[in-house]
């Protein structure tokens, strides 16, 4: 007689386990995070100055039928400019109301194997990294420093409060000096992409 109670027992266990898992899954979902995916070239640079003389450099995410849409890295955030300058919207602190003097795309950008020749080549001063196969970081730099095969590079976000030194070891680049919480020195630089000054005219104003 007790095995009928035995048995109802364990079923009632194991649903009570089985609805524990299906509880905790949505939770365990929840936490992977979005991110964006590593590309194996950094995206086109745009440059743009307004009528009121400010200027920031973007990072270009799309161009079709004469509108652009740029995720400027200084504080304008996502704008989508058009053909004669005008800004359509923005995500940041861009004024609509001002509009875009000079738009240019630079999208010549090639990886950095001899620093010492190719940045004295007629280059812009911006380039692109990655650390970790993370998105790429979009910087200025310091003269290459020939002694040390060092290059210190200023990410565009810390307005060159913060930089990080990397350095070139047998063809492969590394984190040698940071000041930046998501550099760790001794990391590897998979990849470094400078840009020519060679440059396409989306929109300028005489």
């Amino acid at each position: 007689m007790k095995q009928p109670f035995i048995i109802g027992i364990l079923l009632v266990a194991a649903h009570c386990v089985s609805a524990q898992v299906t509880k905790r899954s949505p939770a365990l979902t929840n936490r992977v995070e979005a991110k964006k995916a590593f590309s194996l070239q950094p995206s086109a640079l745009v440059f743009a100055r307004t009528r009121s003389s400010t200027y920031q450099w973007g990072e270009l995410l799309s161009e079709a039928n004469d509108i652009i849409t740029v995720d400027f890295m200084d504080g304008w955030g996502k704008c989508v400019i058009n053909k004669t300058g005008k800004v359509l919207s923005s995500t940041g602190t861009f004024n609509v109301k001002d509009s875009m003097y000079v738009v240019e795309i630079m999208e010549n950008r090639h990886e950095l194997t001899s620093p010492a020749y190719q940045l004295s080549q007629g280059v812009i001063s911006r380039l692109a990294y990655s650390v970790n196969n993370k998105p790429y970081t979009y910087a200025g730099y310091s003269q290459f420093d020939q002694a040390t095969s060092c290059l210190n590079v200023y990410p565009v976000a810390y307005k060159r409060t913060k930089y990080c030194r990397i350095r070139l070891t047998q063809n492969k680049w590394s984190i040698n000096y940071s000041q930046l919480p998501e550099f760790v020195v001794g990391s590897d630089v998979t990849a470094v992409y400078y840009y020519t000054d060679k440059r396409r005219i989306f929109q300028q104003s005489y």
